[in-house]
């Protein structure tokens, strides 16, 4: 690979984010495809990430909304939201007034972000708001015994919220030695909330595919468009 070029991918990534692709001290080129390569698998979990997200929101809200009787349920004091779901609340209803839209709940309920709604899976709406786990049926209607409980389902989710936003965040994955498990687990709870959107996820799913084919792709077409250059010829005897 040339070297010209690496620097200049260097110089638009920066030094800092490609540091965490050659920690062990591998060349210019595995560096390289491992960050493509990261990207790609990154790319990947996209749809199933979306996928999980609006599924699990709209589910709660459905079945918030059927439990106290309004699409408003969020303003319902007998939610009782935490000082984090109040400022996530809060937030959503300031961006829509900035830009200029109604604050209705269909509204409020998309701009709400996804720590928002595993944060209502946490012990507090359990303990004070006592939504729970009488919602675990209307919400998650395919969970099976051992996912029927609220505690399972946090755990579930934050760990799916932390990948999410490892990924939103293009930071590295591709060292997770659980990474195809957690993959797994994304598409198995979406089942859980509905089984139409879990047959979608897998039409759609390109993760085993490009996971499972490894950084040596990446690498190959790095090569193809952008060989080693020519070396220099050694100064001849005199």
């Amino acid at each position: 690979m040339q070297i010209e070029f690496f620097k200049k991918i260097e110089r638009a990534t920066s030094t800092e984010r490609l540091d965490a692709y050659r920690r062990d001290g591998v060349d210019e080129l595995t560096t390289l495809g491992r960050y493509l390569y990261n990207t790609a698998v990154c790319e990947s979990l996209y749809s199933p990430l979306q996928m999980v997200e609006v599924a699990l929101r709209n589910s709660m809200h459905l079945a918030l909304a059927a439990k106290l009787g309004t699409e408003e349920w969020y303003d319902n004091p007998l939610i009782t939201l935490t000082k984090f779901g109040q400022q996530e609340l809060g937030n959503a209803k300031d961006r829509l007034v900035r830009e200029n839209k109604s604050v209705v709940p269909g509204r409020i309920i998309a701009e709400l972000q996804f720590g928002f709604w595993t944060s209502l899976l946490a012990f507090h709406y359990e303990t004070n708001a006592k939504i729970w786990p009488g919602l675990v049926k209307r919400a998650f209607p395919n969970a099976p015994r051992k996912a029927n409980v609220r505690k399972f389902l946090y755990l579930r989710f934050t760990k799916i919220r932390k990948l999410r936003n490892r990924v939103f965040h293009h930071e590295r994955i591709i060292h997770w030695k659980d990474l195809a498990d957690r993959h797994g687990e994304i598409i198995q709870a979406i089942g859980w909330i509905n089984d139409g959107m879990e047959e979608m996820s897998l039409r759609l799913d390109r993760f085993v595919e490009v996971y499972s084919a490894g950084v040596e792709p990446w690498k190959a077409k790095i090569q193809n468009h952008w060989p080693r250059g020519e070396q220099p010829k050694a100064a001849e005897k005199t």
